[in-house]
């Protein structure tokens, strides 16, 4: 785990995709997505707020 800290967030279940995580800080939801050794912040959102279908940007 300490070789892929970034790896520590659930896989967002709306989105089924590998590389895109997401940590709870409530009653936030930081959604990244894993690009080789860096993140790139997706979405900083309310826990309780509904995502978009896909990722933006098109990742899935």
């Amino acid at each position: 785990m300490v070789a892929y800290p970034f790896r520590q967030g659930r896989v967002v279940p709306e989105w089924h995709e590998a590389s895109v995580r997401e940590v709870f800080h409530e009653p936030y939801r930081l959604i990244y997505e894993v690009i080789e050794d860096r993140i790139e912040i997706l979405t900083l959102t309310h826990f309780r707020q509904e995502l978009p279908p896909q990722p933006p940007g098109g990742s899935s």
